[in-house]
């Protein structure tokens, strides 16, 4: 039974392995946002970099792997900061939320870009479909939340933890680094990686679509009022503050999936015209 919204083993890893690093820049003054900021520009230069690489004439595999390693450890010291220096907030958690899925986005925009330059249909199609479902596992999530019940935040088996953050960003990582590895015929790693990513994301969000379900009392789904059928609810003296956290959540995510959706379908619209007159219209 959770009893905790973070209940993931990998922020109690996290937690151990960073403490350090977050006791040395509490005591130099910097703030959790600082650093999520931090990740965030480091997420963006690493991609931005792979994808110049041909422009700038060398290979910035491992320069941009060292950066986007950097990021993905900004992304869990911030947190691991707002506890050590007790500036958690709800305030916190949605400017980190935001900065995760913008990280997420921009590496998935990164890989579709790069996708077009090589004429990879399979590649661009699985990047636009990732960049799009990205953001569904937490928006489902915080519905959950706000109706005062917990889902499991690593998922509650293997492929629905692809779809969580500690999943599928490794993947991303890689796919964005090493996007025209050949796996079979013309197929490129970056594809089935973005596969396997929106696949993650599209259980993942069934997952928590059902852990919604199960929740007390859900009003606006057609009208019909469903029974509290699980355990998995907040202690009575968190209950408050996570169905705030949820509804907050809730209402930044509707708005970044609007613009995000408008982007990668815009996106998929420039990239499918241009690889359609490529192979079609230029024979």
């Amino acid at each position: 039974m959770e009893k905790n919204s973070r209940n993931s083993p990998l922020r109690e890893l996290s937690e151990r392995v960073l403490h350090p690093i977050a006791k040395y820049l509490y005591e130099l003054g910097i703030e959790p946002n600082q650093v999520t900021l931090a990740g965030t520009a480091l997420t963006g230069l690493g991609g931005f970099l792979k994808l110049q690489e041909r422009n700038l004439g060398i290979n910035a595999n491992y320069p941009a792997l060292g950066l986007l390693i950097a990021g993905l450890i900004c992304d869990g010291l911030d947190g691991v900061l707002a506890r050590y220096s007790k500036k958690s907030s709800v305030d916190g958690a949605i400017f980190d939320l935001v900065n995760d899925r913008l990280q997420e986005s921009t590496l998935a925009c990164y890989r579709a870009i790069m996708a077009m330059e090589r004429g990879d249909l399979g590649g661009l199609l699985f990047s636009i479909i990732t960049g799009l479902t990205n953001p569904l596992p937490s928006y489902f999530r915080a519905l959950v939340e706000e109706n005062g019940s917990i889902v499991k935040e690593s998922g509650e088996n293997p492929i629905s933890f692809l779809g969580t953050r500690g999943g599928r960003t490794p993947l991303a990582i890689l796919a964005t680094i090493f996007p025209d590895v050949v796996i079979s015929g013309n197929n490129s790693i970056q594809g089935f990686l973005d596969f396997v990513i929106s696949g993650g994301n599209i259980i993942s969000s069934i997952e928590r679509i059902k852990n919604l379900i199960e929740t007390k009392e859900i009003e606006n789904m057609g009208g019909v009022k469903f029974i509290h059928l699980t355990e998995d609810k907040a202690p009575e003296g968190k209950l408050e503050e996570l169905q705030e956290l949820g509804r907050r959540k809730k209402e930044t995510l509707g708005k970044f999936i609007n613009i995000n959706s408008f982007v990668f379908i815009s996106l998929g619209m420039i990239g499918g015209i241009n690889l359609i007159e490529k192979y079609f219209l230029n024979k």
